[in-house]
């Protein structure tokens, strides 16, 4: 059997050529009868007995390629596994013996912006099932991310089945499917705490303990009651601030026209006097009741799972800021852990953003949905560029973009890769970038 890759257009073909291969056997009738969504889309060509199977591969790369100096998280494991047995699914729905399907890194290929695995099937293969998976396994093995422990014990117990000689088909396919299972089931989870808690998290400051009911009602009724009685007090005083006040102009009138001098002058005083009294009473009672402003009113609600709440609603929304010094600056930060760009692409046009390249591989365009950074322009296929990084080193790859990507002024054929150096021009579509290397 010979490989080889071939360009046409816009397309990339992955070639094996089969040699004295019976078109009118079983097996290739019905491989050219597959409609499945696991193979590469495939074509069949025969002259002079010999068979070639064209895979179109237009906008994935292989997981060699993909993965060389790139390490595996537990999510690329689970597409990977849960993609080849689903593949072996669809074959046994053919008639086709899973032993066709190569098991080789160079020929499985994964498309970033999709996030899916694709193979290649090669008829009457003659290879065995166990050894080819065994190699598999063995590659991802060395590429897996030990930061990350779950895919860690996954492969790992992958490997014993496997080693041990004596793993049967539906005890190997129950394993992946378990850790595909409690993988879906711990996002499912994180991602439910994380909408319970932006759901109540408008509550936190709100809510008081069901078993300290009584004690938040008593407590919240005592301080109203005292901050009513401070606004009686401040209404007396201010009562008698004003008779006070009426009764010394009375006083001070008779005083002055009906010569009551001796005993008006004295009475002038004394309501003076209690007039200070009562107007300090007033000011002090305000003044602290307008500090208890803001005491919450206790209310009873009921929360989602059934059980009930007591909910405080602010007397006062609106409160004075604390006072901040001048010249000074108040930050609130979040401590969250960023994974540092990888690459720049930075902008030589005013009208458009750089790029962080955080991670890769990626592929850029124009459709949200397809691209793993969205680069916003007229000129910009939907799936326009591949970048990934193999070793130190990046590579750029056309996906058969409109306009296309150009290098230093070069542009690039449809699907074959191209290093891109620190310091190069990449042209994508008419966005213009100088590649930076961060790290």
């Amino acid at each position: 059997m010979e490989v080889w890759q071939q360009n046409e257009g816009f397309h990339q073909y992955l070639i094996l050529n089969i040699p004295d291969a019976d078109m009118d056997s079983f097996e290739m009738n019905m491989l050219m009868r597959y409609e499945g969504s696991r193979l590469l889309p495939l074509e069949f060509q025969c002259k002079n007995g010999v068979v070639n199977i064209s895979y179109e591969m237009s906008g994935a790369a292989s997981i060699q390629q993909i993965f060389q100096g790139k390490e595996m998280d537990g999510e690329i494991l689970q597409v990977l596994f849960t993609s080849l047995w689903e593949c072996y699914e669809e074959l046994e729905a053919y008639l086709l013996p899973i032993e066709g399907v190569l098991l080789q890194p160079e020929w499985i290929y994964y498309q970033p912006g999709k996030r899916q695995i694709r193979f290649c099937y090669l008829p009457k293969s003659g290879g065995a099932f166990y050894p080819g998976f065994l190699s598999l396994v063995e590659f991802c093995m060395k590429r897996t991310r030990h930061q990350d422990s779950e895919a860690v014990l996954f492969i790992y117990g992958l490997y014993r089945l496997l080693q041990e000689g004596n793993a049967e088909w539906e005890e190997l396919k129950g394993y992946i499917m378990r850790f595909t299972k409690e993988t879906s089931d711990r996002e499912a989870g994180v991602q439910m705490k994380e909408e319970n808690r932006a759901a109540n998290q408008d509550w936190e400051e709100t809510l008081c303990d069901l078993e300290d009911k009584e004690v938040c009602e008593s407590e919240v009724k005592i301080k109203l009651f005292s901050r009513q009685n401070l606004e009686m007090a401040g209404y007396i005083y201010g009562g008698l601030a004003l008779a006070a006040f009426l009764l010394g102009l009375f006083f001070g009138i008779r005083f002055l026209f009906l010569s009551h001098r001796e005993t008006d002058i004295k009475l002038v005083i004394i309501m003076v006097i209690l007039l200070i009294i009562f107007l300090y009473g007033m000011m002090r009672s305000r003044r602290t009741g307008g500090e208890q402003k803001g005491i919450p009113e206790i209310r009873e609600g009921k929360n989602v799972d059934g059980t009930s709440l007591i909910i405080r609603d602010m007397l006062q929304e609106e409160t004075m800021p604390e006072e901040v010094v001048p010249e000074e600056t108040s930050i609130l930060t979040i401590a969250v852990e960023v994974e540092a760009a990888l690459w720049e692409l930075e902008s030589m046009q005013m009208q458009v953003s750089g790029i962080a390249l955080h991670n890769l591989p990626a592929v850029l365009g124009r459709k949200p949905e397809e691209v793993d950074y969205v680069v916003s322009n007229a000129g910009i296929s939907r799936r326009h560029v591949m970048l990934f990084q193999s070793g130190e080193d990046l590579y750029a790859e056309d996906l058969a973009s409109t306009n296309g990507t150009c290098i230093n002024g070069v542009r690039l054929k449809a699907g074959e890769p191209i290093k891109v150096k620190d310091g190069d021009r990449l042209s994508i579509g008419p966005n213009q970038y100088q590649v930076k290397r961060k790290h």
